[in-house]
Order: C-alpha cells, then structure tokens, then sequence
C-alpha cells in the first residue's frame, strides 16, 4: 500500500487526468495508473506541494502505531497520531501557502486548497509574520505528536553528547602536550 501510494505521489504529472483535470486525451504517465492519478491529483490539490511529503508521513504513522514507543492505550496513540497529522497538514499547507515565491506548477498553488484557505484566514486576522510563526508552532507541535518525542529526553541527550565531546577533546590536547 505504502509502495502503491508513494510511487503514485512521486509519479504524479499535472496533466494526468485526475480528480481536478479530465486530462488532454494522453496516456496517463503516473505509474499507478489512472488509480494513481485521480489519488495524486486529488492530494496535490488539497495540500499542494506539501503533498510530496505525504507517503513518508504515513510510514511513519504506521511505525509509530505499531511500535508503540511509550506504551499507550492503542485508542490514545492514534488519536496523537491523528491529530499531528491534522495539524501537520493544515499548518504545512499555509506555510507552503505563504512561503512560496513565483508560481507554482500545481492548480491550486503550492498550498493547494487548504493552505490557501488557512493561509488567508490566517493572513488576515495576524498579518504575514503572525500567520507564519503560528503555523510554524503548529507544525513543531504536529512534529511532537507525530514522533511522540520528548524534547527534555532530547536536550538530556544532546548534553550528554556535548559533554562526552568536551571531555574527548580535553583528553586529546592533554595527551597532545606531552
């Protein structure tokens, strides 16, 4: 399924009939076929070109699911998962809404309809830079929900990793000075 569904994204041609276009009487290029296409067009056109994105997000939702990394009630990692997944395909598309310059080769711009939609609610109640670091917090959290990391575990790593750095290279020049 997941081999199915990225090699249909990754494949995915514009001109393709598909959900949004009747196509332009060609054979249809996506490798999945016109299955493949209506399922890529449907997506490019929702969350724009944050859709390319999506396959290896839905791997990852799996993994997460079936390895369980904190030992949840199934009922309440998936709701995690779902709801990073939500906020990380809202707030990705108005980001990829708001942050791309020139023209996009997607039909509804590189949001898609979602980003544009949120990305213009958004952009006019807070301006530019208000929209941007809101929708950026939500993707960190989508991130958090998604991959269900602690981010003190992360920075208690991260230091230990530092400190046996500093402590590697202050051996080095001692052993170095003799």
């Amino acid at each position: 399924m997941f081999i199915f569904f990225g090699l249909a994204t990754y494949t995915y041609n514009p001109n393709d009939a598909g959900w949004f276009y009747s196509g332009n009487g060609q054979v249809i290029q996506n490798s999945m076929g016109p299955i493949g296409a209506t399922i890529a067009d449907l997506m490019s056109g929702f969350f724009g070109s944050l859709f390319y994105s999506l396959p290896p997000l839905f791997f990852w939702v799996a993994i997460i699911l079936w390895r369980n990394p904190h030992s949840l009630l199934p009922i309440n990692n998936a709701l995690l998962c779902t709801l990073g997944s939500i906020l990380y395909l809202s707030f990705g598309s108005v980001l990829c809404f708001l942050h791309t310059v020139g023209d996009s080769t997607l039909q509804y711009g590189a949001g898609g309809v979602l980003g544009l939609g949120l990305g213009k609610l958004l952009y006019g109640f807070i301006g530019y830079d208000g929209a941007t670091l809101v929708s950026l917090a939500l993707v960190i959290l989508a991130f958090t929900l998604l991959s269900q990391l602690h981010w003190l575990s992360l920075m208690d790593r991260l230091g230990k990793l530092f400190l046996g750095l500093d402590c590697f290279f202050v051996i080095s020049i001692r052993i170095a000075k003799r």
